[in-house]
């Protein structure tokens, strides 16, 4: 009887044992799956925010270079004697600043609050260099535009490289 009990407890001791190991190991495994998943998360709402912020990132500056391009035109139609040329592009100014404001209102949105300044900087160098060229087109020698023109074309061209230079820090990818 002795044996029967001894066998008996041992093998009560061996169940509780493999029981309490097991729900151990379940609740291991169950934390291990919970911290993998919140960290799968946080990685992927990190690359959504990165997809993010690259893309409107991308938007001013494409939209920054096209306007630059269109006031380069303006400036040629102008040299080449085409005054109507330049004032239609011009026409549209209100329409491009408004544009272009709406992609800065992006960039600040995406932030990080370290990127504010560097895209309000480059918004305004457009911004200026367009009325600057307005007011060259108003004035008593249009045809010197390159000339007039160069310092607020270097402003725009250096706060480009700083915002590129910027959002490169930012995503990491500089």
């Amino acid at each position: 009887m002795l044996d029967n009990t001894l066998v008996l407890a041992t093998g009560v001791l061996t169940a509780v044992t493999a029981l309490s190991a097991s729900w151990v190991t379940s609740r291991g495994a169950i934390r291990t799956a919970r911290v993998k998943a919140q960290s799968e998360a946080l990685e992927a709402r990190h690359d959504r925010l990165g997809d993010s912020r690259r893309a409107s990132y991308a938007v001013l500056l494409n939209y920054v270079i096209d306007m630059r391009w269109q006031l380069i035109a303006a400036m040629n139609f102008v040299g080449a004697g085409d005054a109507a040329a330049a004032d239609a592009i011009m026409r549209t100014r209100n329409k491009m600043v408004a544009e272009l404001h709406r992609h800065e209102t992006a960039v600040l949105l995406e932030g990080p609050r370290s990127l504010n300044a560097v895209a309000s900087a480059l918004t305004h160098a457009a911004v200026q260099l367009m009325l600057d060229m307005e007011r060259t087109l108003n004035g008593p020698q249009p045809s010197d535009m390159e000339t007039l023109l160069a310092p607020s074309m270097d402003r725009l061209s250096h706060a480009t490289d700083r915002f590129i230079q910027s959002a490169q820090d930012v995503l990491g990818t500089a």
